[in-house]
């Protein structure tokens, strides 16, 4: 299991199913902007344990 951040689930994704690297970036992408809208860590957190 990797280490629950973003270059760790990155690398693990690679490592995996590379062909789904595009959509793992989009959806963090997608959590960093509501995280910012929001002013809420909320949207990483649900990243990291989607």
């Amino acid at each position: 299991m990797p280490e629950p951040t973003p270059e760790a689930l990155r690398a693990a994704v690679e490592r995996i199913v590379p062909s789904r690297v595009p959509a793992l970036t989009q959806h963090l992408f997608e959590a960093t902007t509501n995280a910012q809208q929001t002013q809420s860590l909320a949207p990483l957190r649900a990243f990291v344990h989607s």
